[in-house]
């Protein structure tokens, strides 16, 4: 496995530019101030990178670094008006990732379009040797993982079970069995 870039946040923001999202599709809400992303949004912590994703329909993401990996928190839509640059953010971090990744989808509308880039990303994952797992699915989101993934998406309830499940030791448990826990 490979170790987690140092560079952190500047490395996730030039993936992703690279990937080629447009600076307009893509700008950190610290340099434009607290709230940019919606009312209740906080300012970014130390170490967070905020996104403000372009398109017809609103999506920001927060990613969080952790050990061996980072969390992305979604809020919005993530549909097809945001999947290209959804995609490229999700890249750029599972390419700084030494071991996991988290998506947080609490809250966040996931159309089929930004439900297929969420199983190409876990299938990336598997091929890469980093696991993939999604928090705060949405019970239709959740259907659809269990339909549409023979061997599922892992999905838990809490990002910090995530990050447990993923980190600990070697589970074997399905995925639904982690999503009823």
């Amino acid at each position: 496995m490979r170790a987690l870039d140092p560079a952190g946040p500047a490395a996730i923001r030039s993936g992703v530019r690279e990937a080629g999202v447009s600076e307009a599709g893509v700008s950190e809400a610290g340099v434009s101030g607290p709230g940019v992303l919606g009312p209740g949004v906080q300012a970014p912590a130390a170490g967070e990178v905020r996104v403000r994703i372009a398109g017809s329909g609103r999506l920001a993401a927060v990613v969080r670094p952790r050990p061996g990996g980072f969390t992305v928190a979604f809020q919005g839509d993530l549909d097809t008006a945001a999947e290209q640059m959804a995609r490229a953010l999700l890249w750029a971090c599972l390419d700084g990732c030494a071991s996991a990744l988290i998506v947080d989808l609490t809250g966040v509308f996931v159309d089929v379009r930004g439900f297929t880039a969420l199983h190409l990303l876990w299938r990336a994952g598997r091929e890469r040797g980093i696991r993939v797992a999604l928090t705060g699915c949405s019970q239709v989101v959740d259907r659809m993982a269990t339909i549409l993934t023979p061997q599922g998406i892992p999905r838990f309830r809490t990002v910090d079970a995530a990050w447990q499940a993923v980190t600990g030791s070697e589970s074997t448990a399905p995925a639904s069995a982690a999503t009823a826990g």
